[in-house]
């Protein structure tokens, strides 16, 4: 997923569509059941972290992000993300799983990928 997302953003900059930036907001009227999913999954990053810490359990942290990852994937399939009237949003749905995966890796110490070779 974290690679996927980096390739979505890759494709974007070779199209010219400019890549939004986080402001800590996101907004959206219309919304799929997977882009509703995977966004009310990222917001529970800090409870996750503090269960985590607060249980010495560092596998509820790779349990989470096994289950970001299985929901980016579903949103994937679902959701066409550069060239549609929602872009933006989706755009902005990618920035913020990749930046809670980052967190999480950071946290676990595990380094990032940026390109799976073939």
């Amino acid at each position: 997923a974290f690679v996927r997302i980096r390739a979505i953003k890759r494709k974007a900059l070779e199209l010219n569509i400019p890549i939004p930036e986080l402001n800590g907001e996101f907004q959206s009227d219309i919304m799929t059941p997977e882009e509703l999913k995977l966004a009310k999954l990222l917001l529970l990053l800090p409870d996750v972290i503090l269960d985590a810490e607060r249980t010495l359990e560092p596998s509820l942290l790779t349990r989470y992000i096994y289950i970001i990852c299985q929901r980016f994937n579903s949103f994937y399939q679902v959701c066409k993300v550069l060239n549609d009237p929602n872009q933006e949003d989706r755009l902005k749905l990618c920035l913020a799983t990749e930046f809670v995966m980052k967190k999480i890796m950071k946290i676990l110490n595990i380094q990032f990928v940026e390109k799976i070779s073939r």
